[in-house]
């Protein structure tokens, strides 16, 4: 906060800061988290940010007997979860539950998500920034300086930079692109807010950190999170303007000046041409015919044990490397659910996600028809909230999100906004609520 020329740090935003730099440390460090610090160390200190926060705020946190659903939700989830702890030990799987319990918190405030919101911005702009810096040197220096970070990658982060797909100071151009989404769509939600409520502060700075990003993430190359995260802003977008005339047109209108941009892009500049060649060549594409190859895999271990599946993390532990894959998780969280938590397992899974979509479409309709009562931070949340769903949902069909820190710590994030404003439909069209 700035009062007269000075900035100001009240003592409960300071607590909430610190709390969610512990919490989300992994998040916003992504690649170069292990580098500070043990993996260990930073996982232990995630648990102690959850503990910093029950106490600080375990005054406000009760139980709420209209939301008992999402306790069962959440219980089961750590069931499963835990299970998989249990036969392939390792502290992330309790810093999972960790986050989960962060998510039933949310249920009762909604004073730490927009801090969320700030440092995963201000992390996208670093890594942004670093990406752009780090073409001009070459590959030489990026070889030298930064791909030998990761030794277990670096052929694989060499080979990529000369094919101009830029995996920034981050191990992966996956990663690289994540982090660029992370901060997209919360920087998206405040400027479709901004224009819609007509409030002009700090709206170029706004507009200059939503281009930086987006070129920055064509400039990875890769193409899931380009194209899932156009789908998402499209949703938020035709969701937000509910109470308006003729939104279909203006989506397709929309639609129609992207591909028109996008045609002139693809001849004039290499970056937009690489992207979209990637499209086109995906059917020879090596990186997808061997997901098919895994998610077969994953069937066959579901077929195996359908009703609870075979525990959490066993892909990565005992599937992928019998078929000779170490890199991880099954590329499509649906059926990599099936396979490690079975049919009951995935059953909860995935009428959670629904669930909570349903619920966030509801409330961003409504406060689309109460643009002018409702506070322009809670649009904010909101609005961020079904973006990332979204974006989370449908990159489940061919990524790992929900098993990556740095985006399933996010999506259980954004799905805690909604919660705490069901149920709170006044709370939500009172004007004295912060902006």
């Amino acid at each position: 906060m700035i009062q007269n020329g000075r900035i100001t740090i009240n003592e409960r935003e300071a607590k909430t800061y610190i709390t969610m730099l512990l919490i989300f440390y992994p998040v916003y460090m992504s690649s170069l988290a292990g580098f500070f610090m043990p993996n260990v160390m930073y996982m232990l200190l995630q648990m102690a940010g959850v503990g910093l926060f029950f106490l600080f705020y375990g005054k406000t946190l009760r139980i709420s007997k209209s939301k008992v659903w999402a306790y069962g939700y959440a219980a089961i989830m750590c069931l499963f979860i835990l299970y998989g702890y249990a036969i392939y030990p390792y502290t992330g799987l309790i810093v999972y539950c960790a986050i989960i319990l962060l998510f039933l918190a949310g249920m009762n405030s909604d004073t730490w998500q927009r801090p969320v919101m700030n440092i995963i911005i201000v992390a996208s702009i670093v890594y942004a920034v670093s990406t752009i810096v780090l073409i001009f040197p070459g590959t030489a220096f990026y070889s030298e300086h930064i791909a030998s970070l990761y030794p277990n990658n670096y052929g694989g982060l060499v080979g990529c930079y000369k094919r101009g797909e830029y995996a920034g100071i981050t191990g992966h151009y996956s990663t690289n692109a994540a982090m660029m989404v992370n901060g997209l769509i919360p920087i998206v939600s405040i400027l479709f807010v901004k224009i819609k409520t007509k409030e002009s502060e700090k709206l170029k700075a706004t507009i200059v950190i939503a281009v930086l990003l987006f070129c920055v993430l064509i400039l990875t190359g890769k193409r899931a999170h380009f194209l899932f995260v156009l789908c998402a802003v499209l949703v938020g977008w035709f969701f937000y303007q509910s109470n308006e005339k003729n939104r279909f047109l203006k989506i397709l209108l929309i639609i129609g000046g992207l591909l028109f941009l996008g045609l002139i892009a693809y001849a004039a500049i290499p970056a937009v041409n690489n992207l979209i060649s990637r499209f086109s060549n995906m059917s020879d594409d090596t990186s997808v015919l061997t997901r098919y190859g895994l998610w077969e895999a994953a069937l066959k271990g579901f077929s195996e044990r359908p009703i609870f599946g075979n525990g959490w993390t066993h892909f990565a532990n005992s599937i992928g490397p019998s078929i000779g894959y170490t890199a991880g998780p099954v590329h499509n969280i649906y059926v990599q659910l099936l396979c490690e938590t079975g049919v009951v397992g995935t059953a909860v899974f995935v009428s959670f996600f629904v669930f909570m979509l349903i619920l966030t479409v509801r409330q961003v309709r409504f406060i689309a028809h109460h643009k002018r009562e409702v506070p322009r931070n809670t649009q904010i949340l909101l609005l961020f909230s079904l973006l990332y769903q979204t974006y989370f949902l449908i990159y489940g069909m061919t990524g790992n999100p929900l098993y990556d820190i740095y985006e399933y710590a996010v999506y259980f994030t954004a799905c805690s906004i909604p919660m705490f404003y069901s149920g709170r439909r006044s709370l939500m069209l009172q004007k004295t609520v912060s902006r």
